[in-house]
């Protein structure tokens, strides 16, 4: 499989660093990054601008980012809508909490825990986020309940 990163993104992916392709959306598959794509200076053309048809730049293989996801899930075909995902930080163990249950005023984060005592305040300090869940580096132990909004 291949696709398309931003320089951002791309600066943080390494050659058999774990992916997640998603296909159509429907299936996902795990694989390796297999192959970063050649920068600019190093596409071997001759000098010519990427020639082709009309002086259009012709796409080849080795412009993308390629996974390895072993066998081409059946009914698969060139064209097919997929994404990719490059796990480029994993950690096991870690506290992860809602995004709605996190509060901050001014400078300070923290969350509402409820234990044999009731509700109370707890700071936390928080590492990386998705979209929909925190990570929390310290301020709250495993197990522990928090409140959302």
């Amino acid at each position: 499989m291949t696709a398309t990163l931003s320089k951002d993104d791309l600066a943080k992916v390494t050659v058999g660093m774990p992916a997640v392709v998603s296909i159509n959306n429907v299936e996902a598959k795990e694989g390796k990054v297999s192959q970063l794509p050649l920068t600019a200076g190093n596409d071997q053309n001759g000098g010519n601008g990427g020639g082709g048809a009309g002086g259009k730049k012709l796409e080849r293989p080795e412009d993308y980012l390629q996974v390895d996801i072993g066998a081409f899930p059946k009914g698969v075909t060139r064209g097919t809508p997929l994404s990719v995902s490059v796990i480029t930080q994993r950690k096991t163990n870690a506290v992860v909490i809602p995004l709605a249950a996190l509060r901050s005023i001014g400078s300070r984060t923290y969350v509402q825990v409820i234990d044999e005592n009731g509700k109370r305040e707890v700071d936390v300090a928080v590492g990386q986020q998705t979209s929909t869940q925190a990570e929390i580096l310290e301020g709250l132990k495993p197990g522990q309940k928090v409140v959302g909004r």
